[in-house]
């Protein structure tokens, strides 16, 4: 069993899956393994991952009766992965080296269910990075106003993670659910602001205009769903 299990869902990304998994290969903790998920896509990422020929990097696609989507893709990574912990990270961010150490580090000091910590974001257009300013330690109130988390920073015990899977009736932001169900459900969540662990890459194809309006609708629907706003919410306006 390894010490740590990084669940990637990808969907025609080959060269920037690639570029993700060569982030892990560099990990100053050398017990993982990835686990890569693809959702039915159609390019050669298969083929891509296997010139990298790391047997610890492991490539699935993700199976017609297992629905489609980046949630469906993430819930079947983490029933595959063998480690006690799960690092999250999307197909198109990069881990600094010392994630993993630090994820594991920090588990064995503090016991939490879920952890998170800070990013670089860089855009890959001008190459311009910058870091947001975070709560100085988990902030449950604040979380519920404005999500300070980056998912690719995102650790979780597979216990966990299978106890509370993603949503993936949601079209967007099943991030934002899964972590507003894991505090509902009491589960011990920790934040590191001082660590930093991935470069959260932005790009072209990351936001249409069109989701922003979507992802608005639906941050209001599940803030409403869990009981912290009070104000009644328009559910026509969420994507069927």
């Amino acid at each position: 069993m390894p010490k740590i299990s990084f669940v990637i869902p990808t969907r025609n990304r080959s060269k920037l899956v690639v570029e993700a998994l060569q982030s892990i290969q560099q990990q100053t903790e050398t017990d993982w393994e990835a686990v890569v998920v693809d959702d039915h896509g159609s390019d050669d990422t298969q083929e891509a991952i296997a010139k990298l020929s790391d047997a610890r990097i492991k490539y699935y696609r993700l199976p017609d009766n297992c629905g489609n989507g980046v949630a469906s893709a993430r819930n079947y990574g983490n029933q595959l992965a063998q480690a006690e912990l799960i690092a999250v990270l999307d197909s198109d961010d990069v881990c600094l080296p010392e994630r993993a150490q630090l994820a594991v580090d920090s588990y064995d000091t503090h016991g939490w269910d879920f952890y998170s910590t800070n990013r670089i974001t860089e855009d890959m257009l001008t190459a311009e990075r910058k870091s947001p300013s975070l709560p100085d330690e988990w902030d449950a109130e604040a979380f519920k106003t404005y999500s300070y988390v980056t998912h690719s920073s995102v650790v979780y015990t597979k216990k966990a993670a299978l106890e509370i899977p993603y949503n993936s009736a949601l079209p967007v932001l099943d991030d934002y659910d899964l972590i507003s169900r894991f505090m509902e459900a009491g589960k011990k969540m920790h934040l590191d602001p001082k660590a930093m662990t991935v470069i959260w890459r932005r790009h072209p194809a990351t936001v249409t205009n069109d989701s922003v309006s979507i992802q608005k609708a639906y941050l209001q629907a599940i803030r409403h769903w869990r009981g912290w706003v009070k104000e009644n919410v328009d559910l026509s306006k969420l994507a069927k």
